[in-house]
């Protein structure tokens, strides 16, 4: 999977980021690996920093590229080590305007662009950690985004989404308030859209705004 953010402007306000923000820039094919804005709640205040897109435990002595966790299972929270520790207190927000997932037909992966109608700036659940490599003083702070079953819409391209909050559960997810079972589940698919997008979006390289635009009419949903 990945996403857009192409609001980063919005973001402060948005969400009631306290305190400084780090520098944005718009982007429109955010993968795995990179460097993301996520928020998340330490002493009271909601903060905005960058961090790794692939979690990488505080515990683990390594980090090699190949055991990066980028997508949690919203269902399995609790059974993995690397997650259960994280569930009360590194909750945090992916910001973003529209994701991609990719449907396969005729022997080919096709891409779609998937927004919400009403939201042009929404808040993905995620976890986050924070790594300090042997030997070294520097902390690394990594995460990872939270994944449920698709809802009747995304389930036409793909069997999972990413958990999209509503407004008003964002700071329930955020400071714990109460219980998050019932926060991760599908966003309804009434209130969102989705296109099919140009192939360039399988190259990370490529970031543009073109990337979101439709392609293909009879490949349009809604």
């Amino acid at each position: 999977m990945r996403y857009a953010l192409s609001r980063p402007d919005e973001v402060a306000e948005r969400f009631g980021v306290d305190g400084p923000m780090p520098a944005l820039r718009p982007r429109y094919n955010i993968a795995p690996t990179q460097e993301v804005p996520v928020i998340f709640a330490e002493n009271g205040e909601i903060r905005c920093s960058m961090a790794q897109w692939g979690l990488v435990p505080s515990w683990k002595q390594t980090a090699e590229s190949g055991e990066w966790l980028f997508n949690a299972r919203a269902e399995t929270l609790e059974e993995k080590p690397a997650f259960r520790g994280l569930l009360s207190g590194s909750r945090c927000i992916f910001p973003a305007t529209g994701f991609y997932e990719w449907k396969r037909e005729r022997g080919r992966s096709f891409p779609y662009y998937v927004y919400l109608r009403d939201a042009p700036l929404f808040a993905c659940a995620g976890l986050y950690d924070r790594w300090r490599p042997p030997g070294l003083g520097e902390e690394r702070m990594t995460c990872v985004m939270i994944t449920c079953d698709a809802n009747p819409l995304v389930g036409k391209i793909h069997g999972r989404m990413p958990v999209i909050l509503a407004q008003p559960l964002e700071d329930v997810w955020l400071r714990g308030k109460e219980d998050y079972l019932p926060v991760l589940t599908p966003f309804p698919a009434g209130g969102m859209g989705c296109h099919h997008v140009d192939e360039r979006v399988n190259a990370p390289v490529d970031d543009d705004p073109g990337l979101i635009i439709p392609v293909h009419p009879d490949h349009r949903w809604w």
